[in-house]
């Protein structure tokens, strides 16, 4: 469809009426209810052509902002062998400062935890298990250290609640205001957060 691209039309013997949805992956499907007909599918789509347009653009310029990240700038376009000796340089650190920075932390909330691992994985920056081990991602070298020590803190805080609940909450958002900065938002240091991504 000129302007929009490819439309799938599909009949869903659920659908009770026709309507039009754009997927994450920035493709067009019309529903088309079990009785209903493909021509009048066609014609719903041409008739709503312009708002489908404007519609994929505002999910293409989203789709753009997560990926477009300049804080990533030290891993853009890497080779994989340069990204290797990243990989590398960033284990040596994590195991040199996280273990210290994680016993004061603990300290000064007054908790205690089991043992510390530093892993490399790419779904979390860091957890804690209900042994209260503490496992902390060596990207943490990579970010800001009031946002390492958010990391650290988040952590921290599931010893008490292994949720992320109004107490839970309530905890962290003390723990960095005591720790991190007087008027730390424990909100707005998650959001940051996001900026980032991991290798």
């Amino acid at each position: 469809m000129p302007g929009v691209g490819e439309v799938t039309l599909v009949k869903n013997p659920r659908a009770r009426r026709y309507s039009i949805s754009i997927t994450s992956a920035l493709k067009v499907r019309v529903n088309i209810p079990w009785l209903g007909t493909y021509l009048a599918g066609e014609r719903l789509a041409l008739s709503n052509a312009a708002l489908i347009s404007q519609r994929l653009e505002t999910m293409r310029a989203r789709v753009t902002a997560r990926h477009i990240r300049p804080e990533n700038a030290d891993i853009a376009d890497l080779s994989p062998e340069l990204r290797d000796r990243l990989i590398a340089d960033l284990r040596r650190q994590a195991h040199e400062v996280l273990p210290g920075e994680l016993r004061r932390c603990a300290d000064l909330m007054g908790v205690s935890y089991n043992r510390l691992f530093i892993k490399h994985n790419r779904s979390n920056w860091g957890s804690c298990s209900v042994r209260r081990n503490i496992n902390l991602n060596i990207n943490l070298m990579r970010v800001p250290s009031e946002l390492r020590t958010y990391v650290i803190l988040h952590e921290l805080c599931h010893l008490a609640h292994m949720n992320h609940g109004p107490q839970f909450h309530a905890m962290l958002q003390a723990a960095c205001r005591a720790i991190i900065a007087p008027d730390a938002d424990e909100r707005l240091l998650s959001r940051r957060l996001k900026q980032y991504c991991l290798i």
